[in-house]
């Protein structure tokens, strides 16, 4: 018998009692070897028999589920327990499931807290997950309640307080979501396996009504994996220095500048081709509008990496190369040549005093002082950089990227050495006109 056979006091099984179909599954599908209790069967609430609350904005199969998942937690405490495993019965465990649970258990750190057996990790472009050991992780946001386990008495009383009081319920949560404020707020321990130990069955979701095929999401281990599989090109250039021009003609020349650009606006009617996401990375390591630094070096390298490593699953496998530009990306020169696997770097230049008034005059949202004092800085900083990598970088005048994009595209094409059809460089210069 497993020694991890008493390791929770209480293992339970969520289920409808209309989806006799799915724990008929649930059970066929458990380990000869499961290492646990056998399961017991918990009836979940079925939130579409109620009328959840007026001010519940979530769905009734939420609200089944958030009920289902707190009654557990408070018969557990009733009963004197100090852990419980909750598994629903959509959750299956994974080849060789009762061996890789064993080295987990092993070794997570104090065995305390919220330990999630399976999951998606969530907002990892804000916080990824932290290495443990070669078992564990600490992840920074898991989503999904298909097997969580909570193991200490405070830490059962906690997370039923938590979930209990619901004065800070906001939006359109579900459980799971709500947890995870716990994850980042770090209020609770939290662990998870380098890959995930228990996978989502395709089914008919009873919260959402949706049919889902079978998921198992990326585990932290496969998340921190470096997986840019081509050139990397980083178009670095102050506020209003013809970053948003360049990066806008290589866009539209085949370098993919990353998912979901930000919107044009007033100031910037022809679009600013950065992506959002990329720009959360940057904005968060650099605190504006004083630049402070807030993300560690390795923190923002492994976040670059990973956008990178996203953005190129995503590209079409024809073209060689991918591409990525935020003005704060010149701060993170040294991060970007160790994660993007020693990019090429495309510098726009313009004199400082001409972007201090162009910042000037767009209503900014830095204060005078900042635009005077950090835009030279910017620049000075990212100049230092680039000076030691000559045969990576290009250097592009604004004035010149305007007058002869033609002639721009071409010289770029050459240096980062893609070849560009004539007719591609002619449509990509008619975004400077």
């Amino acid at each position: 018998m497993s020694k991890y056979f008493e390791y929770f006091d209480k293992v339970h099984v969520l289920s409808l009692p209309h989806r006799s179909d799915r724990l008929d599954e649930f059970y066929a599908k458990l380990p000869l070897d499961w290492p646990f209790k056998k399961p017991t069967l918990v009836r979940g609430v079925y939130g579409r028999s109620l009328s959840p609350p007026t001010w519940w904005n979530s769905g009734p199969g939420a609200w089944g589920c958030y009920r289902s998942h707190l009654r557990i937690i408070e018969d557990a405490l009733c009963d004197g327990c100090n852990s419980v495993l909750i598994m629903e019965d959509d959750a299956r465990c994974v080849p060789d499931f009762s061996t890789k649970v064993s080295a987990f258990y092993r070794n997570v750190p104090d065995h305390l807290g919220l330990q999630y057996l399976g999951g998606e990790l969530l907002r990892c472009y804000v916080g990824l997950p932290v290495k443990i050991n070669d078992y564990c992780y600490r992840p920074f946001n898991v989503n999904r309640s298909h097997a969580i386990g909570i193991r200490g008495r405070e830490h059962l009383e906690f997370v039923y307080r938590y979930l209990a009081d619901l004065r800070d319920w906001k939006g359109r949560h579900h459980i799971d979501h709500y947890l995870a404020i716990l994850h980042e707020k770090k209020a609770i321990p939290v662990v998870c396996p380098r890959d995930w130990l228990c996978v989502q069955a395709a089914t008919t979701s009873d919260i959402t009504g949706d049919t889902l095929a079978e998921t198992n999401f990326r585990g932290a281990e496969e998340l921190l994996r470096n997986r840019i599989d081509r050139t990397g090109v980083a178009v670095v250039g102050s506020y209003r220095s013809g970053s948003s021009l360049v990066a806008g003609m290589l866009h539209k020349a085949g370098i993919n500048m990353g998912p979901t650009l930000k919107k044009p606006n007033v100031s910037n009617p022809h679009g600013f081709f950065e992506s959002e996401s990329l720009a959360g990375i940057c904005r968060r390591a650099f605190k504006e509008p004083w630049l402070k630094r807030q993300t560690p070096a390795d923190q923002a390298i492994d976040l670059l990496a990973l956008w990178a490593s996203d953005h190129c699953e995503k590209l079409d496998r024809r073209y060689p190369v991918f591409g990525g530009k935020h003005p704060l990306m010149g701060l993170l020169t040294a991060e970007l040549i160790a994660a993007w696997n020693n990019p090429y770097f495309v510098c726009t230049e313009r004199p400082v005093h001409e972007i201090i008034k162009s910042l000037s005059q767009s209503n900014w949202s830095w204060p005078t002082a900042a635009i005077e004092q950090m835009i030279p800085r910017m620049i000075e900083y990212r100049d230092q950089q680039l000076d030691q990598l000559s045969d990576r970088v290009i250097r592009i005048p604004f004035l010149r990227a305007k007058e002869d994009p033609i002639g721009v595209l071409s010289e770029l094409a050459e240096f980062i050495g893609i070849p560009l059809a004539y007719d591609t460089i002619t449509a990509a210069a008619a975004h400077a006109r």
